[in-house]
């Protein structure tokens, strides 16, 4: 199964931190990145089912605030043209799509943010590359 995207597109998924610092994420991608679409926001999801799934919370208030945070980018597009960020606090991004696709915006997330990367998982011919964001450990 393909991941419904559009050709060279990746989707940024944001969990695991507070909504302040996945805004601040996504506010510095779309600066970096100006090619993108709308925010997301999600309680629970697989994008990787066939169909996938997806519960909207502006759809649904009673969920709750959204836990998960995402938005597409076109890394075709990239200027890093910012400081770097440090962030408050730390916030998982899971980075979806072709593998030069995803490196392109991880290389972005790297040059924006101290990233940890914590996995890569392949998909066909996807792949799905998850990175923690946020303040140096000790010593880092």
């Amino acid at each position: 199964m393909s991941l419904p995207l559009p050709a060279g597109h990746v989707l940024v998924r944001l969990h695991g931190g507070a909504e302040a610092v996945a805004a601040a994420v996504l506010d510095a991608l779309e600066v970096s990145l100006p090619t993108h679409t709308g925010r997301g926001h999600t309680l629970t999801g697989n994008v990787w089912e066939d169909p996938p799934t997806v519960r909207d919370s502006r759809n649904a208030p009673e969920l709750g605030p959204p836990q998960v945070w995402s938005q597409t980018f076109d890394p075709r597009s990239a200027q890093v043209d910012q400081e770097p960020i440090v962030l408050a606090e730390g916030i998982t991004a899971d980075v979806l799509g072709t593998p030069d696709a995803v490196y392109a915006v991880v290389r972005v997330l790297g040059e924006l943010f101290h990233a940890e990367e914590q996995g890569m998982v392949r998909r066909g011919p996807e792949i799905e590359l998850r990175l923690r964001l946020g303040p140096p450990g000790p010593g880092g």
